[in-house]
């Protein structure tokens, strides 16, 4: 038997965030990266003709606007908070995987005698993309998306959800449907709130 989803869960998850249309696992992880103790529910990503749109829920308990993310966000000047790509060199980034080898290539004992010519970059070193070519992975013609098409943000921030009911118990529903205790969930709200 599979676990149980909370029914409050069910009610209330897209009390604040619009559900996605799309699936973008690398923009949802990358905006998890940037917002990672401040997300309260996960990023609703819908896509349209004129660009990518998230909506974010954070919970903002700093009590200087300047030195949080959330607030320098919030009091960003330019007008429209987005995303761009467009000056990004996606294959020239180095993963996890990379690092490793590069690192066992150079300093490992064993490693840097039995390769030690490896080419530690695994992606492709072209970077410009053209219907011609072929020999681009599927992961790298995917990224490109990114550079052609705006990434516009849309954030709920919340300075204390205890003000406001249901934004409190969609938190507490969503780490109630994922199995974790009310105790540990009421010590990492209270956390939170600092």
């Amino acid at each position: 038997m599979g676990q149980r989803t909370n029914p409050l869960s069910l009610r209330l998850r897209t009390l604040i965030n619009w559900p996605s249309s799309v699936r973008h696992p690398f923009l949802a992880s990358y905006i998890r990266h940037i917002f990672q103790h401040y997300l309260t529910s996960p990023p609703g990503i819908r896509s349209s003709t004129n660009g990518i749109w998230v909506n974010l829920t954070v919970l903002d308990t700093s009590l200087d606007a300047a030195s949080s993310i959330i607030g320098s966000c919030r009091y960003h000047p330019k007008a429209g908070k987005a995303l761009q790509f467009r000056n990004v060199d996606l294959t020239s980034v180095l993963g996890r995987f990379e690092r490793k080898v590069l690192g066992a290539r150079k300093w490992h004992q064993y490693y840097s005698k039995l390769m030690p010519d490896a080419n530690a970059h695994h992606v492709v070193p072209q970077m410009l993309l053209s219907p011609s070519a072929k020999d681009i992975p599927a992961t790298l013609q995917a990224l490109q998306i990114y550079r052609d098409c705006p990434i516009h943000l849309r954030m709920n921030v919340i300075t204390n959800p205890l003000l406001n009911a249901d934004i409190l118990a969609q938190y507490v529903a969503r780490h109630c449907s994922r199995g974790r205790p009310l105790a540990r969930v009421y010590k990492d709200l209270l956390e939170k709130l600092g």
